[in-house]
């Protein structure tokens, strides 16, 4: 199979996917009521499409263990970067109709893909091997695209901040989720939320729920120590991070 006939494959595969139509369709239909679980279920179901479609195609098969380097980053890169930037903008919709819903004038923000965790991945695709590893790998690129709502959500959190916004997040934890996800189930403002509440790891369920604004008028206090820290050089500005 040539790339282009992959990426055709690919595309077919999203269009086709009726649960992947739904959610999608679900998020638009829900318009002030959209979630960001809704979000993430689309990421996940994203995500093991990409995967399925990999391994239906044999595009990384035994048989094609003479690939280089460069065959799997022009194979995968585009792939992974795609399923990256579908599941950032279901995010996207979610936080538009959230904004709405308060009354709020602001656009979501659109986070920078994760390229770095993108190029680990093709590389330890290539390093190791997809077939040997199938499962693992295919976990990685479902929590790839979870990363992305993962990422919309933090970005968009801090863009509000700094707009006099105070916005208030909880996170639910799976009914078998891990003692580290456990231990971050709470409600917290967004600079006051511990580090990692608004991330997963591979196979996580947990749901971080948008729990309220308060449109302030001006910043407030965890933004101004926020910004104290960038003017100092301790931490990066919100959107760059």
């Amino acid at each position: 199979m040539t790339y282009e006939e992959f990426i055709q494959t690919l595309n077919k595969a999203y269009r086709d996917n009726p649960e992947l139509v739904k959610l999608v369709q679900d998020i638009a239909d829900a318009r002030t009521t959209a979630t960001f679980a809704q979000a993430q279920a689309y990421a996940i179901k994203l995500g093991e499409v990409l995967g399925q479609t990999i391994s239906a195609t044999g595009v990384l098969s035994e048989e094609e263990m003479i690939y280089t380097a460069e065959y799997v980053s022009k194979l995968l890169k585009p792939a992974l970067l795609d399923a990256y930037e579908l599941s950032t903008e279901a995010a996207m919709m979610v936080q538009d109709q959230i904004n709405a819903s308060y009354g709020l004038g602001l656009q979501a923000v659109k986070p920078d893909p994760d390229m770095d965790r993108i190029n680990n991945l093709i590389t330890e695709v290539f390093n190791k091997g997809y077939e040997a590893h199938k499962q693992a790998i295919n976990e990685q690129i479902t929590n790839l695209t979870q990363s992305a709502v993962d990422k919309t959500i933090t970005t968009n959190g801090k863009f509000l901040e700094h707009s006099g916004v105070t916005v208030k997040y909880t996170r639910i934890a799976d009914s078998g989720a891990c003692k580290w996800c456990r231990s971050l189930v709470g409600t917290y403002e967004t600079y006051q939320a511990p580090d990692g509440f608004f991330g997963h790891h591979t196979n996580c369920q947990c749901i971080i729920k948008l729990e309220g604004m308060k449109p302030t008028g001006k910043v407030n206090y965890w933004t101004k120590v926020y910004d104290k820290a960038v003017q100092e050089g301790r931490i990066k500005e919100a959107l760059d991070e």
